[in-house]
């Protein structure tokens, strides 16, 4: 029940900042108070982190208080995350013009032309991803192409997404040359130009609560890591939104290609993308050939990274029916179905489960009426009912190994007798592609084929090695 409490504090403190940031002048840092009677703790928030300071109590000692409220009043603007020089107005082009030098890998620097800003996710000014038009300028090697420079906030420790894409160089570089190219993979994945992290200042808050927390530790004794960040800009070339394909069939082709990419970089580079959404499926058209693209790999990982504090299991509207057990699997990459419902945002672990799973399980529902298309994407019903079906097939199968388990137990029992039969022992279910029912395998199947025809494939690894296919 505390937890809960503290999360729900936590959450409101968020909207509140969120509400502050609507107006002018933004904030690039927020500092408030939790009040509950005679109690107030001081609160920090910002995008990287959410401080909460010792609770006091006025009415046992007042005097904590008055130094706190002492302590706001010496604050600058600066200091209250009030930065005078940034304006809502036009933030479309608040860098449009501006220039930005960077250095390549080889150390000779490159001079960037900002344009207009192509998005840029919801949070504190200054601590959001940023996506920019650029041009390079005296850069032979990019001569004539589109580029974008992304801008976000990274843990110091996660590799960039630059470092995952010399990793698939490398894998392409390790294959056997056996007659099979793998070079059609870089049509598939983004084309990271350059790199470059900065460290935040000695005297920002950052800096600040990352040498007060390497000299602290918990009661118990053990030190406390506190996660730096870096502001990461990385200069890529210009890729397209998925959505903006208009012809199902490059459209189809486009997120068949996805897919085998995605398993592709899983097999050889032993890299998990670990952030599948629709604004990171993406195409590119080479030599008048469209392609799809897996953007964004800055949340990606290891096969062998365990942490599984570091892997960051969504949010719970997004969780598999199973992990919203009171006792749920191990889980260590995020759910890859969308929320379909906004209303889902406000229920319970029970509640949540229950609508999750009769999503599935209502046989008394035609799966057209449950997934309905327009008239334009008629041709993509059928991967709907089959990967609907797919996952119903699963539920129904968990739901016969659980109800089989009390009758296998008994035949055991009877075997054991003289005049019983031998019973024959359960066979586990398996979580990780539930029951068989859902992998990669099945995907691949279902996604083949659109509207009767047969799409181009790359790479098939339950089949026949594939050369590529323009």
């Amino acid at each position: 029940m505390q937890e809960e409490a503290e999360s729900g504090r936590r959450t409101n403190l968020w909207k509140c900042v969120d509400d502050e940031n609507k107006e002018d002048p933004p904030l690039t840092h927020s500092i408030g108070a939790l009040i509950g009677g005679t109690h107030r703790q001081m609160l920090y928030y910002d995008r990287l982190s959410i401080i909460v300071s010792q609770e006091i109590d006025i009415e046992d000692d007042p005097d904590p208080l008055i130094a706190m409220l002492i302590g706001l009043h010496r604050l600058t603007l600066e200091k209250h995350g009030i930065h005078s020089i940034e304006h809502r107005d036009n933030t479309a082009t608040l860098f449009e013009g501006r220039k930005l030098t960077l250095k390549k890998a080889d150390g000779n620097p490159v001079a960037l032309t900002l344009g207009k800003i192509i998005f840029r996710q919801p949070g504190i000014i200054g601590r959001d991803t940023c996506f920019v038009e650029a041009t390079a300028e005296d850069c032979g090697e990019w001569k004539g192409m589109e580029t974008i420079v992304k801008i976000s906030w990274q843990a110091k420790s996660r590799p960039s997404e630059k470092d995952f894409m010399d990793d698939v160089k490398n894998a392409v570089d390790e294959l056997p040359k056996d007659g099979t190219s793998h070079q059609w993979v870089f049509d598939h994945l983004p084309n990271i130009l350059l790199s470059q992290d900065f460290e935040m200042a000695e005297d920002s808050p950052q800096a600040r609560l990352k040498a007060y927390f390497d000299t602290a530790s918990y009661a118990d004794g053990d030190s406390f890591e506190y996660e730096e960040r870096v502001c990461r800009i990385m200069v890529q070339e210009k890729l397209y939104s998925i959505t903006s394909l208009r012809e199902p069939r490059q459209y189809t082709q486009g997120i068949f290609d996805i897919l085998q990419i995605h398993r592709w970089v899983y097999d050889h580079a032993r890299i998990i993308h670990r952030d599948i959404s629709m604004m990171n499926l993406m195409w590119r058209r080479r030599n008048g050939v469209i392609y799809g693209v897996l953007n964004d790999f800055d949340l990606s990982s290891y096969c062998d990274y365990k942490s599984a504090s570091a892997l960051r299991r969504t949010t719970r509207p997004y969780y598999a029916c199973d992990l919203l057990k009171t006792d749920p699997p191990v889980h260590i990459s995020s759910s890859s179905f969308y929320l379909p419902f906004e209303s889902w945002y406000d229920m319970t672990y029970p509640e949540l489960y229950d609508k999750t799973y009769n999503f599935f399980i209502d046989s008394t529902k035609n799966p057209d009426t449950l997934l309905p298309v327009s008239v334009s994407f008629s041709n993509f019903q059928s991967w709907l009912t089959l990967c609907f079906g797919l996952i119903s097939a699963d539920f129904f199968a968990e739901n016969a190994y659980h109800r089989s388990k009390p009758q296998s137990l008994f035949t055991q029992f009877l075997s054991s007798r003289p005049s019983g039969s031998v019973g024959t022992p359960l066979k586990e279910f398996d979580n990780a592609t539930l029951g068989g029912f859902v992998d990669y395998s099945a995907f691949f199947q279902v996604m083949c084929k659109f509207a009767d025809q047969d799409l181009v494939v790359k790479y098939d690894p339950d089949g026949e090695p594939t050369q590529h296919q323009s």
